[in-house]
């Protein structure tokens, strides 16, 4: 696989993205129309090829999530027009650490909540914030903006010194979530069949070729909403790849060939969320053989 620059090719993704194939339940009548005898087939040779070539999940972790081969029904109205996009996706986790994990991030997380608790100055500020709103509530209720505007301002003043007690107290919580948090408790598989864009949202190198296909491999990173979240290793086995031009966001995509079926798989990519040692291990264990197999048929 070639990697250069090259020219956008945002419109046909954003036309290829509005008709890739849904669940038969997401589409109105005017939306959709009934997929053809081709799609179906071309549907369930795919799918049931990307549950089959992913290996068994690792030992001891439970599967918690897995796309649901459901006959195809429906299909966008004009599907025929791009490559039907389809994606697999599978996620393990290993709960016995994810649930000591949080209970260890809550355990230490109440120590932290029951310091800023006892902090008498908390309880000063608090107790003279809910005098002064009493007070402001009687000079508005009295019209008298005068004692109204002098007491907002103490208020003012009293908020801001608590804004900084309870930062500091989100700081702490942050820290003990990224000390206590459970790393390599999830992986996550996607395979996915004509799709033209990959972006990565974190920073990327090239990784060590997987069944001799160029892989590239991103960062894990600290997301103060979801916690910890792990690296991802990307393999493209089909699909003129190319690196995205500067200014845009870092990442790969490929043009689509011209004249080919719409029910012909034109690029394929493996995604492995995991630590990455896990990551290099269930690429390993994939079936690369099903899945080039699908490119050459």
């Amino acid at each position: 696989m070639k990697v250069k620059k090259c020219h956008s090719v945002g419109m046909f993704l954003i036309a290829a993205a509005v008709l890739i194939v849904f669940a038969p339940a997401a589409w109105s009548d005017g939306d959709s129309r009934s997929a053809t005898q081709a799609e179906k087939d071309f549907y369930y040779l795919v799918m049931q090829t990307f549950a089959q070539a992913v290996p068994p999940g690792p030992a001891g972790w439970a599967m918690t999530e897995k796309t649901n081969l459901d006959e195809l029904e429906r299909v966008s109205v004009g599907a025929e027009q791009y490559p039907l996009s389809l994606s697999y996706k599978i996620v393990w986790q290993d709960a016995a650490r994810k649930q000591a994990a949080s209970a260890a991030v809550e355990q230490a997380g109440a120590k932290v909540l029951e310091k800023t608790m006892a902090d008498s100055s908390v309880q000063e500020q608090t107790q003279k914030i809910e005098q002064l709103s009493q007070k402001m509530g009687a000079a508005l209720e009295r019209g008298d903006t005068v004692e109204a505007g002098r007491i907002q301002k103490e208020l003012e003043i009293l908020y801001q010194q608590l804004e900084k007690v309870y930062s500091a107290q989100d700081r702490e919580l942050n820290k003990v979530r990224q000390a206590h948090e459970a790393h390599d408790a999830k992986a996550e598989v996607t395979i996915s069949a004509n799709s033209f864009s990959e972006d990565f949202l974190t920073p990327f190198s090239q990784a060590t070729p997987v069944a001799g296909k160029q892989a590239f491999r991103t960062e894990g990173k600290d997301d103060s909403s979801y916690g910890w979240q792990e690296g991802i290793t990307y393999v493209f086995l089909s699909g003129d790849w190319k690196l995205k031009g500067e200014g845009g966001p870092s990442g790969l995509e490929a043009s689509p060939r011209p004249g080919l079926p719409h029910t012909k798989v034109q690029t394929l990519v493996v995604k492995v969320k995991a630590d990455q040692a896990r990551a290099q291990k269930i690429l390993e264990g994939l079936d690369w053989k099903a899945l080039e197999k699908l490119i050459k048929d």
